[in-house]
């Protein structure tokens, strides 16, 4: 054995010294040499396995040798693995079931299917050890990597509690950041186990430590690796943390160490610019702000980061070329108002058209009138777009630069900041005396109307769920839209009593109001019942995230209309929309 050790030795340092061997094979390697090496490492294991029969490692080890001879000619390497191919069936008659032959298998890509394969494995364990299991586990995260990242940290975390040796322990210490257990998040970074000889994960660890305000660790972290030939994109990313954690100079050196011109996804003049924010150095972030200005006005086309520095330190003189920013603010004002007021527009001459021919409306006293929906609209609007300006400006504008934007949540930091500013620009509707007319009128029987709403709001869960039941491989991917992504990770970062709030009770108010109470009656004073509950229904699915599930958002609003018609009041329309968020919400909660 110690003979194999030595010539794979041999072989692995003469291409780790030279790696365009792999590529100038024919005219550096003595092939004969190597089918020698080859062979005597073969005759070696074979001699061993006659000793030790029972021994499945040694067996898999014979049968995986192809692997480490994979740039010889190609009839020699066919002569391999033909040979491999021969082994690995040998060993599932002799050791079927054995939990190291699955996971050899799985290793070595023999098996078809290697997600089902691996998850089948996992519903069915008899006889696996912690270790196996782990590697099982390491195997499945692997599987999820670039396709579902919170069971990508599951697994990694499942793994490290079973095997301390566990390899991906910053998945798994993401994993245990979401579930608030800090402890056994830091736990995983600075275990000894941990030591990696890969600065880019050190780098890593000392952002998710900083994350997790654990800035001592952080920086002994740093001096570890203090003075390491580190790429940029390691700097880039390291700067922003080392400063929080109190390293400065080490911070503004790690910048310096960079290119000007380097570019990834932010150029390094922004990543000085976001550091002389957080410092306070207001008029050096100005100063680099302009020089990035002096490139176009890509890099800011309406002035999202200039309004941010202005929020800091509004004595800080003006640009005559961002008045161009303010126009295409103001551009896109007017488009909203023009586009609300449009709509009304239509339904105000359908109206006119209906009291020509004599026809009375849906709602004969509507309490809001046609200048509450031209508002009403414009609000959706306006909650949207100012809620990409300011915690999405990435997403709206690709070209600008990343590190002048403030680090935010993503998608989640969106979805909150635009139901927070629909709730606050909703507030005079809400206080005013039609949504009191709408919420408390006279003669409403709370029971009846309480009960029909939750048997409503039931009904609703059930009719969601029966496409995912009938069409499951159509509308899976679908229940899971971007917007309940977006909850999940609100969830994650905020906890669950804030969500639960904002989910469970300020959207169901809020939306209630705008497309039940505003839309419905207002539109309905012009035209019939049934055209206006349509069409705020079509309006309320468009916004929306999935187009498969549009028709299911539609029969929603449409049930919701009429309960708020037939009753007169918003309050079962609200119940039931409360209800049908809960239970999306507590769906939500325990699939993360």
């Amino acid at each position: 054995m110690v003979r194999i050790a030595l010539l794979w030795l041999l072989s692995s340092a003469a291409l780790a010294a030279d790696p365009a061997l792999y590529e100038r094979e024919a005219d550096l390697i003595d092939e004969t040499v190597v089918q020698a090496i080859y062979e005597q490492s073969v005759a070696e294991l074979d001699s061993a396995i006659a000793e030790q029969p029972g021994d499945i490692l040694l067996h898999l080890q014979r049968c995986k040798i192809a692997q480490r001879f994979s740039y010889v000619d190609e009839t020699y390497m066919a002569k391999i693995e033909a040979a491999a191919e021969a082994c690995f069936e040998a060993l599932e008659a002799q050791f079927a079931g054995h939990p190291e032959l699955h996971l050899a298998l799985l290793d070595a890509y023999r098996v078809g299917n290697r997600m089902a394969y691996a998850k089948d494995l996992h519903d069915n364990l008899r006889g696996w050890n912690s270790a196996q299991h782990a590697r099982l586990h390491v195997i499945l995260a692997d599987l999820h990597r670039y396709e579902n990242e919170q069971l990508y940290n599951f697994h990694c975390a499942r793994a490290l509690e079973l095997d301390e040796a566990t390899p991906c322990r910053l998945a798994a210490s993401a994993y245990y950041r979401g579930r608030g257990e800090i402890d056994q998040a830091v736990s995983a970074l600075v275990s000894p186990l941990a030591e990696d000889p890969s600065f880019h994960a050190s780098s890593e660890r000392i952002i998710a430590l900083t994350e997790m305000g654990e800035y001592d660790l952080a920086a002994s972290l740093w001096e570890a690796i203090r003075g390491e030939p580190l790429e940029p994109y390691v700097l880039v990313r390291l700067a922003p943390s080392l400063q929080e954690a109190g390293l400065v100079e080490d911070a503004r050196q790690a910048l310096a160490d960079v290119p000007d011109d380097y570019w990834d996804g932010g150029s390094v003049l922004g990543a000085r610019y976001r550091m002389a924010v957080n410092a306070g150095d207001y008029g050096d972030a100005l100063t680099i702000y302009e020089q990035l200005r002096d490139n176009g006005l890509s890099t800011d086309p309406v002035l999202r980061i200039r309004a941010e520095l202005a929020l800091h330190d509004w004595t800080l003189p003006w640009q005559w070329r961002d008045i161009l920013g303010l126009l295409v603010i103001g551009g896109v004002l007017l488009i909203i108002l023009i586009f609300a007021m449009a709509t009304t527009g239509v339904v105000h001459y359908r109206g006119l058209v209906r009291r020509l021919q004599g026809k009375a409306p849906g709602w004969p006293a509507p309490p809001w009138r046609l200048g509450h929906l031209i508002y009403a609209l414009s609000v959706l609007a306006i909650a949207a777009v100012s809620a990409l300006y300011i915690a999405g400006y990435e997403y709206l504008f690709e070209t600008v630069d990343t590190n002048l934007i403030t680090p935010s949540l993503g998608m989640s930091q969106i979805l909150v900041v635009q139901i927070w500013l629909e709730a606050f620009l909703t507030l005079p509707l809400l206080v005013s005396r039609h949504a009191r007319r709408m919420l408390f009128s006279p003669g409403f029987r709370y029971l009846r109307w309480f009960g029909l709403a939750l048997l409503t709001a039931f009904g609703l869960r059930v009719l969601f769920g029966l496409p995912v039941i009938f069409f499951p491989d159509a509308f899976a991917s679908a229940q899971i839209g971007t917007t309940s992504e977006a909850i999940a990770a609100a969830y994650r970062s905020y906890g669950f009593w804030p969500i639960l709030l904002l989910v469970a009770f300020v959207v169901p108010v809020v939306e209630e109001v705008l497309f039940r109470g505003v839309m419905l009656t207002s539109i309905g004073g012009q035209i019939s019942f049934a055209w206006a509950n349509l069409v705020q229904s079509l309006l309320f699915s468009a916004m929306q995230d999935s187009l498969l599930l549009v028709p299911w958002y539609v029969a929603f609003g449409l049930i919701a209309g009429w309960l708020t018609r037939r009753s007169g009041s918003l309050l079962p329309a609200i119940l039931t929309h409360m209800l049908f968020n809960g239970a999306a919400f507590a769906a939500i909660v325990l699939s993360t």
